[in-house]
C-alpha cells in the first residue's frame, strides 16, 4: 500500500503528530529598539506541544520548517505607533504565544543645521520674509 502525504499550509505536524500548543521558551535577546531599527528574533525559541503531550524545543532558525510564524516578522523596521508595548506573536497550527512586550523609542533629534541661507538676510520692519 502506498502512503500519500499532503502538507497543508498552517497545519504543523511533527514526528509525534499535530501541534496542540506553543509557548515562548527563550525571549528575543533584544526587546528595546529605536524607531527604524530592525527586529531581531534570532535568539527566540519556542516549545511546541503535540497531541500525544510530547514537546519539542524549536530555535528561530527552524521556524519555517515547523510552520511557525512570527508577527511582526524578523527584520521588520520598528515603529513606535505600531510596535511599542506590543509583543511578538508566534503561531503554529492555530496555537499562539506572545513574547514580552517590545519597547520602541522615538528617534531623538541630535541637531539641526541650515544647508542653504536665504538670498535676502536684511529686512526693514513690516517687509515680508523672502525665503527664496
Amino acid at each position: 500500500m502506498a502512503m500519500i502525504m499532503m502538507l497543508v499550509p498552517g497545519l504543523a505536524l511533527g514526528a509525534t503528530g499535530e501541534v496542540t500548543g506553543i509557548t515562548v521558551s527563550v525571549q528575543p535577546t533584544t526587546m528595546s529598539y529605536v524607531e527604524g531599527q530592525n527586529l531581531d528574533l534570532s535568539a527566540l525559541k519556542v516549545t511546541l506541544t503535540y497531541a500525544d503531550s510530547t514537546t519539542e524545543d524549536v530555535a528561530f532558525a527552524d521556524f519555517a520548517g515547523k510552520g511557525i510564524i512570527a508577527n511582526p516578522a524578523n527584520g521588520t523596521a520598528m515603529v513606535v505607533a505600531t510596535h511599542h508595548d506590543n509583543p511578538v506573536v508566534v503561531s503554529c497550527n492555530g496555537q499562539t504565544a506572545n513574547t514580552n512586550n517590545l519597547k520602541v523609542a522615538a528617534k531623538a533629534v541630535s541637531g539641526i543645521a541650515v544647508e542653504t541661507q536665504p538670498t535676502k538676510l536684511n529686512y526693514i520692519a513690516g517687509e515680508n520674509l523672502d525665503l527664496s
